[in-house]
């Protein structure tokens, strides 16, 4: 779906996977010079001198070919986001369920930039905070839990946390 739509209008894709700013710049700029180059060689094509048309449609073209590797580069990215992250939450649940609450801790602070949306290291960090006596820090976690948990995985966990510690 997200190649569709940036082949159809580029820049789209990259909006769908949080790129906003850039997708949209990518998208209008295609619009723009799209527009443009239609202009000159449909709708009035003595307004515009010939190489300033094809200088527009060969920008164009650019921009296209431009919004699909920035595309394939953001999918690469993420895939390497995910694949790190899922180590760093696998050390993590090892270190948590071994009690070593200082690793644990460690592994999910280098993993926080990862991905700000992972349900998994909310609760593991919601874990982890509570565990250690940060009830403040817990709780907001706890919190954000349940916001992200679409799935209602740990709502469960979330709500008796919360009603625990409130």
């Amino acid at each position: 779906m997200v190649w569709f739509l940036n082949i159809l209008i580029p820049g789209c894709g990259l909006i769908v996977l949080k790129r906003e700013w850039l997708g949209f710049f990518v998208a209008a700029f295609f619009g723009l010079c799209g527009n443009a180059a239609l202009a000159g060689w449909l709708i009035a094509p003595d307004a515009l001198p010939k190489w300033l048309v094809v200088f527009i449609a060969l920008v164009t073209a650019a921009t296209w070919i431009g919004a699909q590797l920035l595309l394939a580069s953001r999918q690469r990215d993420i895939v390497r986001r995910q694949e790190g992250l899922s180590r760093i939450l696998l050390d993590a649940r090892n270190a948590l369920d071994t009690g070593n609450l200082d690793s644990a801790r460690a592994h999910l602070e280098n993993g926080c930039d990862l991905d700000e949306e992972s349900v998994e290291w909310h609760v593991l960090w919601a874990r982890v905070c509570t565990r250690d006596g940060d009830l403040v820090a817990g709780q907001q976690a706890w919190s954000r839990v349940l916001k992200l948990d679409i799935q209602r995985q740990y709502h469960s966990e979330a709500r008796q946390a919360l009603q625990t510690n409130a």
